[in-house]
């Protein structure tokens, strides 16, 4: 499930350079941080993704209401930077891009590519939010006026892209071709910003969330 922080703590493991995942992960968890350090010590980078996926699914399910919980602004950003990501990956692989925005950045499919563009910052964003979202209410849901005001700004964002239909027909996303699927997927986190500040705070709280079940 924990796609964003597998693949980053992954990519630590095997010697490449995540360091805001990390520092974040240091600074606002330090014990989780010397868990995943200490069950890392030694391993190869073939295990590595198997250790790390273990702790940090652990961490999202122990994490993922603080981080819903989190400042309106803060979620907002986060979808922002969702949204950036998708693009990016786009540029660099249009077809993965497309099974990541049809099956969401924390699905087993998307471990099968490479690292997006972007991930270490949305990756060490998440944990930011967890951080802040500590002991702070739950949000208030989003409304059914929130939805239809964000899908409105979805269409005019990209008006060849039936995302609404995608929302609710399997089928017709698996017939879909790769830059609606991918282009769909980023509009989706881009049209949150559209949005007065208190709607926007709620829709992106209802999409980080559905992101990390």
């Amino acid at each position: 499930m924990a796609a964003a922080f597998l693949f980053g703590a992954a990519t630590a493991a095997q010697g490449q350079d995540m360091p805001r995942i990390t520092e974040a992960l240091q600074r606002n968890f330090p014990e989780r941080h010397a868990e995943l350090a200490g069950k890392l010590a030694g391993e190869t980078p073939a295990n590595a993704r198997q250790v790390v996926s273990e702790t940090m699914d652990r961490f999202l399910e122990d994490y993922r209401a603080d981080i819903v919980a989190a400042p309106g602004p803060r979620l907002i950003a986060v979808e922002a930077d969702a949204g950036r990501m998708l693009r990016a990956l786009g540029r660099q692989d249009m077809a993965f891009c497309a099974v990541v925005g049809d099956r969401g950045f924390f699905s087993p499919e998307a471990l099968d590519g490479a690292p997006p563009p972007g991930l270490d910052d949305y990756g060490a964003a998440l944990i930011e939010a967890a951080a802040a979202g500590r002991g702070r209410a739950a949000p208030q849901k989003a409304a059914l006026e929130d939805v239809t005001d964000w899908l409105a700004h979805v269409a005019r964002r990209e008006p060849g892209i039936p995302v609404k239909d995608f929302l609710s027909d399997r089928e017709l996303r698996r017939t879909a071709s790769d830059a609606q699927l991918c282009g769909g997927a980023a509009v989706m986190h881009e049209a949150v910003s559209d949005l007065p500040a208190d709607s926007a705070a709620r829709m992106a709280a209802m999409l980080v969330g559905a992101q990390l079940q």
